[in-house]
């Protein structure tokens, strides 16, 4: 029996993980390769890695990388150490394909399903892609080991384990030049692979992307210490779903977070963000809403920062004002609203909304009282012929569906006080399919139980 306070959305959830672990089982029992779309092009995963799941369950997940690299230029380089098997390489060229990449994954199992999606891309870019397999760190060993079965690996310390190699014998071995961005995601270790890193960061200031985990918080509280001393001092802190937790705060925020973390098992990630505005030129474009003073000027605030040593330097060739006009008081008449106020109801077609009750996205239950015949009631979502309005009153009653206002579903409504059901019959169809298909496999899986549990008799043995 299901919880009156069990939402609809949990429910959806629930099958959801029902349904991914099912599929999940099917492909690592037959050796089936998932594909997924990123961007415009399609990659290869291994049977069971998680990362459909999460894109699915959290929409801003690892969409904050993709960010970072926008204004970067072709003699520009990235680092992406803990490269697993390309993700985040795929994003990162769906939004600038100019920079050189820099793949580094130590795992060979992933560094496989690397190789194959980097042959994957366009020709032109995959000559600036490198694929590194290395385990990058700071004086350990280790061996990898597998981290239950979310397709991530983790280093176990082990005193005849794998050698490690420093990021900065990396950059020198690969002559690796002008890096904009080092990302690392080594599950706890990221730590550890910047310090083998140190060199490199105190004479470029790059970037930096790494993942947090507070099991090692007293590693990472001095990585903050020590990049502070060389100029790192403003962070933002995003969470393992993408979303931001703050931005721009300085150090001793940062270090108060961490020191106030309660939760062991914390996973966040730390960005520094100052040093990505590109050399060179480049031209923006901003709307100005604001009035112009007394005067008839506007004023534009243009602000440089510089670390240490750094030299900052801008030039301004020209600003070009365009003047565009514009109603300002259409702008000042939007407003939003609410997402459970989906249904509208227009004055005019004598139509009186009394309740709306809205479950998941495809179902609407609501009461109108409609003061004249063949009024007409709309739900703001695009026309579709898959939604159907019907009432069970007194009996079940379909009404005429129609478009309103060139976009909208209405539908034509006799009068009286009544509930509408509205429904989108694509989406129940999917559930019911997905209800059909859970209960041929649980008869499939009780059926070759049974069959499995008849014995049989033992075979004669000859003397």
């Amino acid at each position: 029996m299901i919880k009156k306070n069990l939402s609809f959305r949990k429910i959806k959830k629930i099958l959801f993980y029902f349904k991914y672990k099912l599929l999940k089982n099917i492909r690592i029992l037959f050796k089936i390769d998932q594909k997924i779309k990123i961007g415009s092009r399609i990659m290869v995963l291994p049977p069971g890695h998680p990362l459909s799941m999460w894109a699915s369950l959290h929409k801003d997940y690892d969409n904050f990388l993709p960010k970072l690299v926008k204004r970067m230029n072709s003699n520009e380089s990235i680092i992406d150490i803990g490269a697993n098997v390309g993700d985040t390489l795929f994003r990162f060229i769906d939004t600038n394909s100019k920079p050189n990449y820099f793949s580094v994954e130590a795992d060979q199992y992933f560094f496989k399903y690397l190789k194959k999606n980097k042959e994957l891309l366009e020709k032109e870019i995959q000559d600036k892609v490198t694929l590194i397999n290395e385990l990058v760190g700071k004086n350990l060993k280790g061996n990898l080991t597998q981290k239950s079965n979310l397709g991530t690996k983790f280093l176990v310390e082990s005193p005849d384990g794998l050698e490690t190699k420093s990021l900065d014998e990396i950059i020198i071995d690969r002559n690796i030049q002008n890096i904009k961005l080092i990302k690392v995601d080594v599950d706890g270790y990221d730590y550890n692979v910047l310090l083998s890193a140190m060199n490199e960061i105190k004479k470029n200031k790059p970037s930096l992307f790494f993942e947090y985990m507070s099991l090692n918080k007293i590693e990472y509280i001095e990585l903050i210490k020590m990049l502070y001393e060389i100029g790192y001092s403003e962070w933002t802190i995003i969470n393992n779903y993408g979303s931001v937790i703050f931005e721009k705060k300085h150090y001793k925020d940062v270090l108060d977070y961490i020191n106030l973390e309660k939760n062991n098992s914390s996973v966040d990630n730390f960005v520094y963000l100052q040093n990505l505005t590109n050399k060179g030129s480049f031209s923006e474009n901003y709307a100005l809403l604001s009035q112009p003073n007394e005067s008839g000027n506007y004023f534009i605030n243009l602000e440089l920062k510089s670390f240490g040593e750094d030299v900052a330097e801008t030039t301004i060739n020209s600003i070009e004002l365009l003047n565009f006009s514009f109603p300002l008081e259409i702008l000042s008449q939007v407003h939003l609203e609410p997402e459970d106020y989906s249904i509208t109801v227009n004055d005019g077609v004598n139509v009186e909304q009394e309740t709306v009750q809205k479950i998941g996205t495809s179902f609407y239950k609501v009461r109108v009282n409609v003061t004249s015949d063949d009024s007409l009631f709309s739900l703001s979502q695009g026309f579709d012929d898959g939604w159907i309005a019907f009432s069970l009153d007194k009996k079940l009653q379909v009404f005429s569906h129609t478009i309103y206002n060139g976009w909208a579903n209405a539908w034509i409504v006799p009068q009286g006080n009544q509930i509408i059901y509205i429904v989108y019959l694509p989406q129940v169809a999917i559930f019911f399919g997905l209800g059909l298909f859970i209960l041929v496999t649980l008869l499939f899986l009780i059926s070759s139980k049974e069959l499995s549990e008849i014995t049989t008799l033992p075979a004669f043995k000859i003397p």
